[in-house]
């Protein structure tokens, strides 16, 4: 069993090198992996998810988290409500989600894998992050776990977004050794 093993984890490390006739090393790797360290972005408003915003005064009926729906530029996943005394507050936190419009960030988002009916996301390479990140489209910068549905099935995303824009660590371990190309 062991033996199996270690031979199908041969073949998925080593095959794409043998076919393409190529060989990956050690610097290949990282140093392609420093392209996405070290890509430099600034998010617009279309690359937030900003669809519903904090509102101490809603209806708990209706909305029971307070979050009503409107846009505020806020990412909805930074946003959350507290209590300060005995008086309700809205906040949001860069803990809770890093990205703010405007900002100048380093490194690709990350982007838990994924597909809506525009297509599929998580294994963006620099050059179509990029893309996605400065087109008139609404791409979201970064997904959690949270936020998208779990294959094969499809996430639906709110009006006028078309999907996430980033990579997961599958996508890109996938790239880096040349996996994506055999799928």
């Amino acid at each position: 069993m062991k033996r199996g093993l270690k031979f199908l984890l041969f073949l998925i490390l080593f095959l794409p090198s043998i076919v393409l006739g190529k060989v990956r090393t050690r610097s290949d790797v990282i140093n392609d992996a420093m392209v996405y360290k070290d890509l430099f972005w600034t998010p617009r408003v279309d690359n937030l998810l900003d669809v519903k915003h904090c509102d101490v005064y809603a209806d708990t009926t209706t909305y029971p988290d307070r979050m009503v729906p409107g846009s505020n530029g806020i990412d909805d996943r930074a946003e959350y409500l507290y209590k300060e005394g005995d008086k309700l507050k809205c906040g949001y936190s860069t803990n809770l989600w890093p990205f703010e419009v405007g900002n100048t960030y380093t490194g690709e988002a990350y982007a838990w894998g994924g597909r809506s009916i525009y297509g599929e996301w998580g294994f963006d390479s620099p050059d179509e992050f990029s893309s996605k990140i400065n087109s008139t489209e609404r791409w979201i910068a970064g997904a959690r776990q949270e936020d998208v549905a779990l294959l094969p099935n499809i996430t639906v995303m709110p009006d006028d977004y078309k999907g996430f824009a980033g990579m997961d660590c599958s996508g890109l371990v996938s790239y880096k050794l040349w996996i994506i190309n055999y799928g």
